[in-house]
């Protein structure tokens, strides 16, 4: 059985990356976009990228990047604008 790794929840961007929110070292941590995801929207392990030397994913060795779904996207759209003053 494979090595399991921690999940980041990341969306697809108009130039062919997928961005995800690191809640360690509070970034964008961005990657290029992958040739095959499966229909769970997982698109596979990637090196971490935190700046924060003690973020738990260097010791991990990385994160599973998981494409959010629409909803998701909606749902957090919506809380953003909330915001909006």
């Amino acid at each position: 059985m494979g090595k399991s790794f921690p999940v980041l929840k990341c969306f697809a961007t108009s130039s062919g990356q997928v961005k995800a929110w690191c809640p360690f070292c509070k970034k964008w941590h961005t990657h290029g976009f992958p040739d095959k995801i499966t229909k769970a929207g997982k698109i596979g392990h990637w090196a971490a990228h935190c700046h924060d030397k003690s973020s738990p994913f260097h010791k991990t060795g990385g994160y599973e990047l998981t494409l959010m779904s629409k909803k998701e996207i909606i749902d957090i759209t919506k809380s953003l604008d909330r915001y909006k003053g």
